[in-house]
């Protein structure tokens, strides 16, 4: 129509980026972030996966990983959502405390400067994630889903991830 050739018509918006998406991205990058810092703590990937190895699976320390592939399975992206804008942020700024005590130097001398690959898998998860609120909110909409719905699966993984954290202190 001439309107159309006079005043184009605006470009529809951006699609949000998929949260799962993004922090599959994230965990594809930091995977070999945390063999590198596993190396500096004196660990390989070959001797953890050794029958003589000191490391026993804990099933405590499995509940957490176990109850995001529940969720995943069964589809209840919303409940996921919701459960990483509540939890990332606390776990963002718990790396960054350890980021700063790792570089204070006096405890650990091996790490020598912000770049440091050892500290390269703790500094990716100090970084916040911008716009973690929208990728979260876009899904809970999308899904339709109301807070009470909510409340109980992200409870859940939060206490999994204690069982988690208590694991690796006892380990």
């Amino acid at each position: 129509s001439l309107s159309d050739a006079i005043a184009p018509k605006p470009n529809p918006p951006e699609s949000p980026v998929d949260l799962f998406q993004f922090l599959l991205g994230g965990e594809l990058y930091a995977a070999p972030l945390l063999l590198e810092y596993a190396k500096q703590l004196d660990l390989d990937e070959e001797s953890l996966k050794s029958p003589n190895s000191d490391y026993c699976i804990s099933a405590k320390a499995q509940a957490y990983p176990s109850y995001w592939a529940r969720l995943a399975l069964s589809k209840q992206r919303a409940a996921g959502a919701a459960a990483c804008a509540v939890n990332f942020p606390a776990w963002g700024r718990m790396c960054q405390r350890l980021l700063e005590a790792l570089r204070d130097g006096e405890a650990y001398p091996e790490y020598t400067s912000d770049d440091d690959a050892g500290l390269a898998f703790v500094k990716f998860f100090a970084t916040p994630i911008e716009d973690l609120d929208v990728m979260a909110a876009t899904i809970i909409e999308e899904e339709n889903v109301s807070y009470e719905e909510l409340v109980e699966p992200v409870r859940l993984l939060q206490e999994y991830e204690i069982m988690f954290w208590d694991a690796i202190f006892e380990a």
